[in-house]
């Protein structure tokens, strides 16, 4: 009996599938640190750290002003990514003003990219997704599924990634629950897997 559901983006069994995964051989080294901002509620702030594809560290703290996550920020990739990575912010509400303070900071080698999973903009979400957040949802599961992704066994992380439910909406998109869903189901936000 499979541990998810069918409507469920990633099952529990391709997620267990990635941990600890030996990745195939790369061409060349992509590093990327992914922000999940949590500037107000109870959620936590998480900065996951990946390089080609492998988890390499995360940050966890609690809520915080953009000065302190932008510090955070720094920290890792200074550590972790010297000379330069691709750092992704979640800007739907909360990371607006992360990405806005980051930038005032002139960090060396850093592109700073803004994700807005709410986007629905036809010229930048491919056609059969409903928006940015479902079609990235699907493109991590397709490379976990191509051997691509290696992660920890983090169970909270784990269940995050495993709770997102999705559906054809009236328009035969494919649309992602909603984040409130997944928090009320779970008792939190799926932080870890979203800056993952």
């Amino acid at each position: 009996k499979p541990d998810t559901s069918v409507d469920t983006v990633i099952s529990r069994e391709l997620y267990k599938a990635c941990i600890g995964r030996s990745l195939a051989w790369w061409s060349g080294k992509f590093c990327s640190i992914g922000v999940d901002p949590a500037l107000t509620g109870t959620d936590d702030m998480v900065i996951s750290i990946m390089e080609s594809g492998r988890l390499l560290g995360e940050e966890i703290m609690p809520k915080c002003e953009a000065p302190q996550a932008c510090s955070f920020m720094a920290v890792a990739q200074r550590k972790y990514f010297p000379d330069g990575c691709t750092m992704v912010v979640d800007c739907d509400g909360l990371g607006a003003p992360i990405t806005q303070f980051y930038r005032t900071m002139k960090t060396d080698n850093v592109d700073l990219v803004e994700f807005h999973g709410s986007c629905t903009d036809r010229d930048q979400v491919s056609p059969e997704f409903h928006n940015h957040r479902a079609e990235a949802s699907f493109y991590a599961k397709l490379r976990m599924e191509q051997g691509h992704i290696a992660l920890d066994g983090n169970d909270d992380a784990m269940e995050e990634g495993t709770s997102e439910k999705y559906f054809m909406n009236l328009r035969g998109k494919i649309q992602s629950e909603d984040k409130d869903d997944i928090r009320e189901r779970i008792g939190r936000a799926p932080g870890r897997w979203d800056a993952r």
